[in-house]
């Protein structure tokens, strides 16, 4: 899945955030990342639990976009 985030500057902080919750993530470009979902969950877990965990990080930076874009 990839995450694009709308200010470059919290990228690294989105990052640091998926890691410590066991999230396999990498940047792939300047304001994106890309999310590994787990090999136990399904398609559509996954993208609902990264669903849930970016509004959770988005509450904790307002004013910063980070959406699933694929």
């Amino acid at each position: 899945m990839v995450v694009h985030v709308s200010d470059p500057a919290f990228v690294h902080d989105l990052l640091a955030s998926l890691k410590r919750a066991n999230y396999e993530a990498a940047q792939r470009g300047e304001t994106t990342v890309e999310v590994i979902a787990p090999p136990t969950a399904t398609p559509e877990q996954a993208l609902l639990h990264l669903g849930f965990y970016l509004a959770n990080w988005r509450a904790r930076h307002p004013g910063i976009v980070a959406d699933i874009v694929r």
